[in-house]
Parts: C-alpha cells; structure tokens; sequence
C-alpha cells in the first residue's frame, strides 16, 4: 500500500511541474501583448471645430475693419481731389452723324413702274424693283463702292443739298410721262426731299444720272444670276446689254463688276458665247481704268 501511494503522489506531483512549466509562457505572451497596446487618442474634432471658428471669427473681424472706410479730414480730400479736377479738361459726348440716302423713280407707264434704292454713308444698303408684270416687288441688299459713294457725297456737297431751298423741277419743262426722280438725305437733325422730272441744274442732273447708273449695274447683276441659275440661254443678250451700257458709260463702277465677270467667263452653264463675251468686256474695263 505504501509503494503505491508513493507512485500516485509522484505521478500527481510530475503533472503539477508539467502544467506549470506549460502555463507560464503563455501568461508571459499575455502580460506583453497587455502593455504594447496603447491607449486609444482622444478625439480631436472638438479642438478642431474650435480653432477653426476663432479663426473665422477673427477674419470676419479683420473684413470688417478694412471694409469700414477710413475716416479723413474733409480739408485733406479738397485739396488731394482739386487739383485732379484742374488739371482734367471737360469733355463732351459728341454722337456720330449717320446720313442716310434714298433714291427713287417713277415711271407707271414702263414695265418697271418704280425703283427705289437706300443705303447709309458707308454704301450698305438695298435696291427695290416694282414692275407690272409682277405682283411683288424684288429686293436685293447692295454695296456701293468707296468711288461711287465719293461721287454721291461730292455732289450732295456742292449743292448744299440740306440747307438749300432750290426747287429743281424746270419751270418750262414738264415730262411726268417719262418719269420723276425722287433724292432724300436724312441726318441726325436734318432732312429734305425734292422731286423732279427735269432740271436745269446741272449738278441735280448728275445725282439723278448717278442713281440711274447704280439701279443699271445693281438690276443687270440681279437679272444675270437668275439667267445663269434658270435661263442660261438669256445670258448673250445680257451681255450685250452691258456691253452698251459700257459704251454709253451707263455703269456706275464698272471695275466693281469685274469679280463677277470673271465667274462668268468661267461658268459653263452659260453659253460660250457669252463666256467670251465676259471676257472681252474684262479687257474693256481694265483697259479704260488705266487711263
């Protein structure tokens, strides 16, 4: 009995060493993990919110002080200011004159019964054709050369055309049934219009003549584009047509035409004819604008 007891006390005693020796590293392993955690941070968004608003406080105090105007003596604000307004001339707003002109003939008794071209200083404008043959009127936007437009001012000019009176119809000639000629100039503070069907002023003669050479170029240039564009077989009488304007120097600017001849002379949709026929009246103008 006695050997026995002996054993089992000894059997116990080695198992106590055994969980002993197998217990003490792992509660070393639990100490360290223990103290290598720190402790979590405070949040700082409080401190944050706080800081930022006594920032914005402080700007909003700066604005405030630079938005408030200084305060000045009213004497040294004279004296600063009096010299500037010295030493700057007045000026005055002085508006642009716009001009415009119109020019209109009538004539019921002919297939184009009227006539009516418009246009500012610069020559921008629109010429309008009424005829009996047709029930609306054409219209088509022009652009007067810088020559043809000197032409028109000089002759405004030297007959004083908005601060005369003169009466321009010819008291011994009377041909309504020819037509009548109506001339209009309009300022920003003036405006006059006369009427007439014949005058012995010469230089009314030639305004009137003037306007009759812009309606020739401006109608002969609408009626060949729709030849060119529908009846291309109209196309050698116009030029023929031209061609006796040239001669009797019934085309306003005749170097103005010439872009639009050399189209022509290059359009196949026209007869060769007529092509030619562009051209020669090319070599005519440039030859004449030499002279």
């Amino acid at each position: 009995m006695n050997t026995k007891a002996t054993k089992t006390l000894l059997l116990y005693c080695l198992f106590l060493i055994i969980t002993f020796a197998l217990l003490t590293p792992l509660q070393a392993q639990r100490k360290s993990k223990r103290v290598s955690r720190k402790p979590p941070e405070k949040p700082q968004s409080s401190r944050v919110e706080s800081t930022k608003t006594n920032n914005a406080n402080e700007t909003e105090k700066q604005n405030k002080d630079e938005s408030q105007p200084q305060k000045r003596n009213l004497r040294d604000s004279i004296t600063e200011e009096q010299p500037e307004n010295l030493s700057r001339p007045k000026t005055s707003k002085v508006e642009s004159v716009k001009e415009h002109y119109f020019y209109q003939f009538d004539s019921p008794q002919f297939n184009t019964k009227r006539v009516r071209i418009e246009h500012d200083e610069n020559g921008r404008g629109k010429i309008t054709v009424w005829k009996n043959d047709l029930d609306e009127e054409i219209s088509e936007p022009i652009q007067l050369s810088p020559k043809t437009i000197e032409k028109l001012k000089s002759l405004f000019r030297i007959l004083s055309f908005l601060d005369s009176s003169e009466d321009y119809q010819s008291k011994v000639h009377d041909y309504k049934h020819l037509g009548t000629a109506t001339i209009g100039l309009k300022t920003s503070d003036k405006e006059r219009t006369v009427s007439f069907n014949w005058t012995e002023n010469k230089n009314a003669k030639l305004l009137a003549d003037e306007y009759r050479k812009i309606y020739n170029q401006q109608l002969w240039m609408f009626e060949m584009r729709l030849a060119r564009e529908n009846q291309p077989l109209e196309a050698p009488d116009l030029m023929r047509k031209l061609d006796s304007y040239l001669r009797r120097n019934e085309i306003s600017d005749p170097e103005q035409m010439l872009e639009f001849l050399e189209d022509l002379s290059n359009d196949e949709r026209i007869p060769l004819i007529a092509r030619n026929h562009s051209r020669e009246l090319i070599e005519k103008i440039k030859k004449s604008a030499k002279k």
